[in-house]
């Protein structure tokens, strides 16, 4: 798995899960990709030059310790959501 400081990291090879590291929070999280595993995606198609794919990767076992303040808490039968997309946008949008 592939550590960067303060931020969320894909594995490398992909294959290998997600770590999540952070000592500015206090987070220190193995997110594993077990084999077979089945994610939603789903791709939007806005005007002929845009879209956005989104992928709700659900149910990936994890563990590892969290520390905010000053309490320690630690697991390895945990369970997470990664929420990841791409997409191609105008250089400038106004949302509502």
């Amino acid at each position: 798995m592939t550590r960067v400081a303060n931020e969320i990291c894909p594995a490398t090879p992909p294959s290998a899960g997600t770590s999540l590291l952070s000592r500015d929070v206090g987070i220190d999280v193995d997110i594993a990709l077990p084999p077979d595993h089945e994610s939603p995606g789903v791709v939007v198609l806005w005007p002929p030059t845009r879209f956005q794919y989104t992928v709700k990767d659900i149910g990936r076992p994890a563990g590892g310790a969290l520390w905010p303040y000053d309490t320690a808490y630690e697991s390895t039968d945990a369970f997470a959501v990664l929420n990841r997309g791409r997409s191609k946008w105008p250089y400038r949008v106004m949302w509502n």
